[in-house]
């Protein structure tokens, strides 16, 4: 028996290599190293300590190329795929392992050492036998925040960079305006130790069920790295710097570096990126400071996730897209470093200043700026309801309402699990469920416009204006907003959070006074959209405290991450409607 099997394989075997060897496939005649990788190279840095790389260069490497970087603190074996595709497209693939992180030298401390690490990289890659001097960067989250770093130190040899998905510290991460993270301990499990910790990281129902006990404020969030497991907290400055002081703009690039820049920057987000505010915040702060170069520059905003900025989507949370969405990035990388390299065309993708996908119509679009419509105030109106339910929705009116909408906070009431960042995660139809919405009842508002009749396109970031009374020191406010079809399905938009004891800005705390009218201003995302005939517009503001995948702010005017369920307090949020009240500046235009 075990003979019939091992001849009956034997003759599989031979009739497949008699097969290959027909077709010239697969001889010795025909197969070659498509490239040449040196693996476990040591990149001298100023203090002495060495960073691991790997190098992919074409296998018969005629002259001397270009350097594509990317550093990372997920293993050079990654991005493998990603240098040794530039390898056979005219580059030098070369990935550097962060400070700390796989093979490389010194203690991992995120984003610390980034900067001037990489511009040591950027100019002994320059140097090297095989490079003509110029080096170019890519990469997405971690990977693009650390391009910024590296060019604002400015090293000579770096031409361009490319950073898709980068937060910018102290603004939407490891606290999102304001709001605790609970993602970053989870995040810790990934790059804890010196190797990528993939099943930890992933393991849903470990972290599910520690973000619940959170939740219940059973554990204090600057105790939630303890109750994970670690033996040491990763970054514990992250709990300690709330806002954005010293700290954190140290990480990111200042304004006079910014100025300074003398390279384009092809920046790349997603409508569902959990990263987009930081990317805007970091495009934002480059085009203010440095015009020329900004004007040779390119933002590119797709109908994707945070992973989609990397491997775009056809389709995400039940929306689909169609094919246009998923484009080719590695070969827009390509043309695009050809084009600041070389002098080739702008890569036929990018069709402006701003390239974004429209949600509905199937189809890219070019803008010159992040604001190409005329935004149009709604007012939060409840003539003939309280708000409080879906209902009893409110209106979204072109005229001002009158009176008041009140709902409560309770941080000790059971949390679901919903966030927009942790979508995919929520299953595979998250932004097309309204099990959120369902469940506001007295915990939030709820307003809704009338039916387009002829439809209309929104094209921008809108922003709700919010006014009202609060009778506890600090909380939590989210604004989310969904296209709602006429028959009931909806899709979520765009949405933004905050912590109102920074409702005047990230770099101070300001508690709330009880009793007075107080001013929130919650910037929703970019949102490229088709409405469609027949569908409304529905905006629910409520905490995002209501879920437990949110820091809950037990709005005691406190130390949030130290306070566990004995310091809530009952919020009372009654919202200011009329004249003077509060508006959703949305950023529509009327169809045809």
């Amino acid at each position: 028996m075990k003979f019939d099997w091992f001849l009956a394989m034997t003759m599989t075997i031979a009739a497949a290599l008699t097969s290959s060897t027909a077709c010239g496939q697969s001889t010795t005649a025909t197969l070659s190293r498509p490239y040449q990788i040196a693996f476990n190279v040591a990149v001298p840095m100023r203090d002495g300590a060495t960073l691991n790389a790997t190098i992919i260069r074409p296998a018969r490497q005629e002259g001397k190329l270009p350097v594509v970087l990317i550093m990372t603190p997920y293993g050079a074996d990654r991005y493998h795929p990603v240098a040794a595709y530039f390898a056979q497209h005219g580059y030098v693939g070369a990935i550097v392992e962060v400070r700390g992180r796989g093979d490389s030298q010194g203690t991992f401390k995120p984003y610390v050492n980034d900067g001037d690490d990489g511009y040591d990289a950027v100019e002994w890659l320059a140097r090297q036998p095989f490079a003509d001097g110029r080096v170019v960067m890519r990469g997405a989250s971690y990977t693009g925040l650390v391009q910024w770093q590296v060019a604002a130190r400015a090293p000579p040899a770096l031409k361009t960079i490319v950073p898709a998905a980068p937060s910018y510290y102290g603004v939407d991460s490891p606290s999102y305006h304001g709001i605790g993270n609970p993602y970053r301990t989870r995040w810790s499990a990934l790059v804890a130790g010196t190797q990528r910790n993939t099943n930890f990281n992933e393991d849903i129902p470990y972290w599910r069920g520690l973000f619940a006990e959170l939740g219940r404020g059973e554990i204090a969030f600057r105790d939630l790295w303890r109750a994970a497991g670690f033996a040491r907290e990763l970054w514990p400055e992250a709990a300690d710097h709330p806002v954005l002081d010293a700290y954190w703009k140290a990480i990111n690039p200042t304004p006079q570096q910014l100025a300074a820049l003398r390279i384009p920057v092809l920046s790349i987000t997603g409508a569902y990126d959990g990263a987009q505010a930081g990317t805007l915040e970091h495009w934002g702060a480059f085009t203010t400071a440095n015009p020329t170069m900004a004007a040779q520059s390119r933002l590119l905003i797709g109908p994707w996730s945070h992973g989609g900025v990397t491997t775009p989507q056809r389709s995400l949370g039940g929306l689909e897209f169609g094919d246009e969405a998923a484009l080719d990035m590695l070969a827009l990388h390509l043309a695009w470093y050809n084009h600041v390299l070389n002098g080739s065309p702008m890569p036929p993708q990018l069709l402006g200043p701003l390239t974004h996908y429209l949600i509905g119509d199937h189809r890219w679009a070019g803008s010159p700026s992040l604001a190409p419509v005329t935004p149009r105030n709604y007012w939060l109106a409840s003539p003939d309801s309280d708000g409080g339910a879906i209902t009893r929705a409110g209106q979204l009116a072109a005229k001002p309402g009158q009176g008041i909408d009140t709902f409560r906070y309770d941080p000790r009431a059971t949390a679901v699990a919903w966030h927009p960042y942790f979508g995919d995660e929520l299953g595979s139809d998250h932004l097309v469920k309204d099990d959120f919405i369902a469940r506001i009842d007295g915990n939030g508002l709820i307003y809704e416009t009338s039916a387009f009749g002829r439809g209309a396109e929104i094209i921008g970031m809108p922003a709700l204006v919010l006014k009202a009374r609060y009778d506890v020191r600090d909380t939590d406010l989210t604004a989310v907003l969904y296209d709602v079809a006429s028959d009931g399905t909806t899709s979520l938009l765009s949405w933004d959070a905050l912590r109102l004891r920074y409702r005047e800005g990230l770099e101070r705390a300001k508690l709330l006074t009880p009793g007075k009218i107080e001013t929130a201003k919650l910037q929703l995302g970019w949102v490229s959209w088709r409405v469609a005939p027949g569908h409304r517009l529905r905006l629910v503001v409520t905490s995002p405290g209501v879920s437990f995948l949110w820091q809950r702010n037990r709005n005691s005017g406190g130390d949030v991450a130290a306070e566990t369920v004995a310091d809530s307090r009952v919020a009372t949020i009654a919202v200011q409607l009329g004249p003077n009240g509060s508006y959703l500046a949305l950023p529509v235009r009327d169809l045809p």
